[in-house]
């Protein structure tokens, strides 16, 4: 539920600069681990939180690079086809970064 309602409130999220500052260190802390979650519904909405930041600058290169590599294997290898979907989407996103 976490997870929806933070996708659910990027506008806001992204607009407030107390919360903003915040969000690499949240996604970092709370979502990255789920993109390899056993739990298919887990990884399908840690993919979704990746498409709606994954403009988010992390202040550690090492995290955004697990990220990307986490969101590859998933678009290459997940068996589950929803997963690959919204993996695709997120690798989308995340590719934006310099």
């Amino acid at each position: 539920m976490a997870m929806y309602l933070l996708c659910k409130l990027r506008i806001q999220f992204t607009r407030n600069a107390a919360i903003k500052e915040h969000l690499p260190a949240t996604l970092e802390k709370f979502i990255v681990g789920e993109l390899s979650s056993d739990i298919l519904f887990l990884r399908a909405r840690a993919m979704d939180a990746f498409n709606s930041y994954g403009d988010v600058k992390f202040a550690n290169f090492e995290t955004l690079k697990r990220v990307v590599e986490l969101i590859f294997l998933a678009v290459a290898n997940d068996k589950n086809t929803l997963v690959r979907v919204k993996a695709a989407c997120a690798f989308n996103c995340i590719l934006k970064h310099k």
